[in-house]
């Protein structure tokens, strides 16, 4: 798969910060598309300590969707893949904001994966895709996956 449309902006290792490694990728022209996957590559050196899987969508506070459901596809540096299904939730029941809000803008943070137990160590890449009805998700900026030690 070829992404040719999200952009790199950030590839860190933070460590004690909690996040092993995180990267965020933009989303052009904050419309985010059916076929754009985001594609996140990730170096991982230490297996010894299961990880939370965790997203932060960045959005338009007036954005129309309560929640999106999105897929995760991923490949372990030896070539073996799998996928999740989640429902990013982006609104509460009431219909106020999930998310931290900054004037128009809202981050929404979400554990997609707890405990996931790295086996193997090098580079492993996560897709994203939408899977809503909608072709076109506007008011979608930027999406942020990081690996951070388990919480206990």
């Amino acid at each position: 798969m070829k992404n040719f449309f999200c952009i790199l902006l950030l590839s860190t290792l933070l460590g004690c910060s909690g996040a092993m490694v995180e990267q965020r990728l933009d989303v052009p022209n904050s419309v985010w598309l059916k076929e754009v996957p985001m594609i996140f590559t990730m170096q991982v050196e230490d297996t010894s300590t299961p990880v939370d899987l965790v997203v932060t969508l960045r959005h338009g506070t007036l954005i129309a969707f309560k929640s999106l459901n999105l897929r995760l596809n991923y490949t372990t540096p030896s070539g073996k893949t799998d996928k999740k299904y989640f429902t990013f939730d982006i609104r509460n029941a009431d219909g106020s904001l999930k998310g931290e809000a900054a004037g128009d803008i809202c981050d929404t943070e979400m554990t997609i994966i707890s405990g996931l137990q790295l086996t193997e160590k090098g580079k492993y890449i996560f897709s994203v895709v939408h899977e809503m009805e909608d072709n076109a998700l506007p008011l979608v900026m930027d999406m942020t996956l990081a690996m951070k030690k388990q919480k206990k």
